[in-house]
């Protein structure tokens, strides 16, 4: 190998020039293209349906729940004054004797019939005291303090029953309702008589709750009488979650 040999050249970025680039292909190009109107359709895209949250309000509407007490009875009519029977004449009985004195034979009839005219009159005043009394009140009726109850609500179903609001708003509370046992044990004609506290839907509840009581009524000469009285209080406590 002589000297003369030329050493292989190296690239200077200082001296010289820089390595000659290629021109862009026409599929580069297109594809350009193509990418910069997908992402002009989509910004036009977002910017008409202008996506924005959705927020749903919730408000607490309270619930007006009126308490209908039931009529109180009316009083019972004041006690009529029983008359006295008129007695018979005095001067009748006085003259009676004299005259049966006299001719006690022929006059035996008429002093039988003069005393059956006497005791007459006593009885028509006594048959128009009895017409005048008038007929006794009907009696209250019975107010059972220990019922034997057949069916009640447990602790399901009074969670089942739960108000609403109430569960919403965490609250317990208790009512206290009457009512008239029928002859069948079901009770009917159901009232709130007390309410704590109020505006929850307890009262509500508890209405709603008296179709699932059944008790064992009162008999009288073995048959079941119906029209009692039951009072039924229910301590509402909020259900486990």
């Amino acid at each position: 190998m002589t000297e003369a040999q030329e050493a292989p050249h190296r690239y200077d970025p200082l001296w010289d020039d820089g390595p000659r680039r290629k021109g862009l292909k026409t599929e580069h190009i297109v594809a350009g293209v193509v990418v910069l109107a997908l992402h002009a359709g989509l910004i036009y895209y977002l910017y008409k349906t202008k996506i924005e949250p959705k927020y749903v309000t919730y408000e607490d509407v309270a619930t007006k729940v009126d308490l209908v007490k039931p009529a109180p009875p009316p009083p019972p009519p004041p006690p009529l004054r029983r008359r006295r029977p008129r007695r018979p004449d005095a001067a009748a009985d006085r003259a009676a004797p004299h005259a049966a004195a006299a001719d006690v034979a022929p006059l035996a009839g008429a002093a039988s019939a003069a005393a059956g005219a006497r005791a007459a009159p006593g009885k028509r005043s006594a048959a128009s005291a009895c017409a005048a009394v008038a007929p006794a009140p009907p009696a209250a009726p019975a107010v059972i303090t220990s019922p034997d109850w057949i069916r009640k609500p447990d602790g399901n179903d009074l969670a089942d029953l739960f108000p609403d609001r109430a569960q919403r708003l965490e609250k317990s509370g208790s009512t206290t309702m009457t009512c008239t046992v029928r002859a069948n044990g079901m009770l009917t004609a159901c009232a709130i008589v007390n309410e704590d506290p109020s505006g929850y839907g307890f009262g509500e509840a508890a209405l709603k709750a008296a179709s699932r009581f059944k008790m064992r009524p009162a008999t009288a000469d073995g048959r079941p009488v119906e029209g009692a009285k039951v009072t039924i209080p229910i301590r509402w406590t909020l259900p486990a979650s």
